[in-house]
């Protein structure tokens, strides 16, 4: 019985880990440290009081045509261009950091792409607090105007 048990459990195991389910990748380029390893979707990324400065976002299993867009606002050039899949977004160590990000889904009808930010503060303002954003579909997460860096990232696919 044991046995059969022990069966049972790793084919359920390898059928979750080989489904063909819909999923995201991404990495960002963090001031100091670089690039961050890929993370999985739903997956917190970045360091509190280093700003994101770049990133890149791979869809996984998605149907054919179907991709993903991003683009990002940044310190000083404002928004840039929109890019695809897995090209990067922001800038590598020019010291520019990434105040607000935009993420659409593309030919994909009945999926979401939703994301949250947290934008960094600078101590010593009592103005100045920090803040999450959270934004689906091509919605602006983060700020344009209050110059505030985004130093966390989180993004998952939804029905």
């Amino acid at each position: 019985m044991q046995k059969l048990k022990l069966i049972l459990t790793l084919s359920l195991v390898s059928t979750c880990f080989l489904s063909n389910a819909q999923s995201i990748r991404y990495q960002i380029y963090e001031q100091t440290r670089g690039w961050h390893p890929w993370v999985k979707e739903n997956t917190i990324v970045g360091e509190r009081n280093k700003r994101i400065e770049a990133i890149k976002i791979l869809p996984f299993d998605f149907p054919p045509g179907a991709s993903i867009q991003y683009r990002v606002h940044l310190k000083t050039d404002g928004w840039q261009s929109w890019v695809n899949a897995g090209e990067t977004a922001g800038t590598e160590g020019e010291d520019l950091r990434i105040e607000a990000i935009e993420i659409k889904l593309t030919n994909f009808p009945g999926q979401s792409v939703c994301y949250w930010t947290w934008t960094g503060y600078r101590e010593g303002t009592s103005r100045d607090i920090p803040r999450k954003f959270e934004a689906c579909d091509g919605q602006i997460a983060g700020t344009t105007q209050r110059k505030k860096p985004l130093e966390q990232i989180r993004i998952w696919l939804t029905p």
